[in-house]
């Protein structure tokens, strides 16, 4: 479904299928979402594309294993996105939107891939979601080149819930979805405390 985001009008159908999907990314010209869909026979997550209004879907990626957490360039001139095909996750990044080559970013490992405002970094955590690394890339228009991989902070975000985190367009400041490890205080609910007041 899709809506205007100040709650004006009326929600319009923009795909329906029996498969599950899920909603990765608005492309930056606002003509096309990339999802996640579930194939009903292998039972695998691939990468579709659906231009808005168009309504006629078409598989962006379809590899063996699960193609996930897809994000477009600031620019939309690439795509990177996580895979399995290896039978490890790794991230890797993909020309927009002809999709014909691929270049590995990650090489230990790597998930949910997010990109720079300047498309010149993704940010991607670690396979046990612990660690944020940050490659700088050298996209050119034939080409795409990882320059430098670095490792920058180890967090502990909430995980099996999308996206745990995103990070400013400068890359300088991330906000995560996490938890301390401790115990939360117990909560404790007064009621009727005007009759306590009036003791």
């Amino acid at each position: 479904m899709w809506k205007a985001a100040d709650g004006s009008g009326a929600s319009y159908v923009l795909l329906e299928s029996r498969a599950n999907k899920y909603p990765q990314a608005i492309s930056p010209n606002g003509r096309y979402l990339i999802y996640t869909d579930a194939n009903l026979s292998s039972g695998d997550y691939d990468l579709w594309l659906v231009p808005f209004g168009d309504g006629r879907a078409r598989p962006f990626i379809a590899a063996e294993g699960n193609q996930t957490f897809a994000q477009f360039s600031p620019d939309g001139r690439w795509l990177a996105y996580d895979s399995n095909e290896t039978g490890s996750s790794e991230v890797y990044v993909t020309p927009f939107p002809k999709g014909e080559s691929k270049w590995q970013v990650s090489q230990q490992g790597g998930i949910m891939p997010k990109w720079r405002g300047d498309g010149r970094e993704i940010f991607y955590l670690s396979l046990d979601h612990r660690t944020v690394f940050a490659a700088e890339v050298a996209p050119t228009e034939e080409s795409f080149r990882v320059t430098r991989t670095s490792t920058l902070f180890a967090t502990r975000p909430i995980t099996g819930m999308g996206y745990p985190y995103d990070v400013s367009a400068d890359g300088e400041r991330f906000l995560f979805v996490t938890t301390s490890g401790e115990t939360s205080s117990p909560l404790t609910l007064v009621t009727n405390s005007t009759a306590e007041l009036k003791k």
